[in-house]
C-alpha cells in the first residue's frame, strides 16, 4: 500500500491518493472519480449522469461547440422598407427554439428559420435546446438601407458603373431585362 490508503497497490487504481484523503474500494478519492465519464471529476462536475457522448462544459453540464450556429444579416434594401431578414442555422442534430421580433421559432439542424421584414433595429436572439438547460444569446443588427447613388458613363460601347452609396445586393437591368446581381 504505497500511498497509506489502505487499499493494496494490486486493487488500487489510484495509487498517489493523497495521505489522509477518504477513497473508496479501487483506491480513487471522491474528487478523482469520474462516474459519468464526460471527462469532468465528480467533486467539480455540476451536471451528474450526463449521457456518454455529450459534449459538456468545464462544469461538466452539456454545451454546444462555438462554431453550431451560423446566423445572417440582410439589412433594410431601401429607406423605409422594413424587410430585413436574419436566418440560423445549425450543425448539431437537435431542436432548437428562439425568438425573434417577437415571434417564436423551433428549428433543427436540417431545416433552419429565417425572420424577414424586419425593421432597421438591433435584434437580441437566445437559442435554446429542448431538453437541455443549454441557452447561446447573440446580438445582431439590422441596418437601415439607404438611397442608391453612383456614376455611370459609356466609353467606346461599354457601360461603367460605380455605386458609391447604398445597400448590397443590386441588382443590375439592361434595357429592361435582369443582366446580374451584385454581392
Amino acid at each position: 500500500d504505497d500511498d497509506s490508503d489502505g487499499i493494496f497497490n494490486n486493487l488500487d487504481l489510484c495509487s498517489n491518493t493523497p495521505t489522509g484523503e477518504a477513497v473508496n474500494s479501487d483506491g480513487c478519492g471522491e474528487s478523482q472519480l469520474d462516474d459519468d465519464t464526460d471527462g469532468v471529476m465528480n467533486d467539480k462536475d455540476l451536471c451528474a449522469n450526463t449521457p456518454i457522448g455529450t459534449l459538456v462544459d468545464a462544469s461538466g453540464c452539456f454545451t454546444l461547440s462555438s462554431g453550431n450556429f451560423a446566423i445572417e444579416v440582410v439589412s433594410e434594401a431601401c429607406p423605409n422598407k422594413n424587410n430585413g431578414e436574419i436566418s440560423i442555422t445549425a450543425t448539431a442534430s437537435y431542436t432548437y427554439t428562439t425568438t425573434i421580433n417577437g415571434v417564436n421559432y423551433t428549428f433543427d439542424n436540417n431545416n433552419g428559420v429565417s425572420a424577414i421584414n424586419l425593421p432597421p433595429a438591433t435584434y437580441n436572439i437566445c437559442i435554446s435546446v429542448s431538453g437541455e438547460s443549454y441557452q447561446q444569446c447573440y446580438a445582431v443588427e439590422v441596418i437601415e438601407g439607404s438611397a442608391v447613388s453612383g456614376k455611370s458613363s459609356v466609353t467606346s460601347g461599354k457601360a461603367s458603373i460605380e455605386i458609391e452609396q447604398g445597400t448590397v445586393p443590386f441588382t443590375i437591368y439592361v434595357n429592361g431585362e435582369e443582366s446580374f446581381t451584385t454581392n
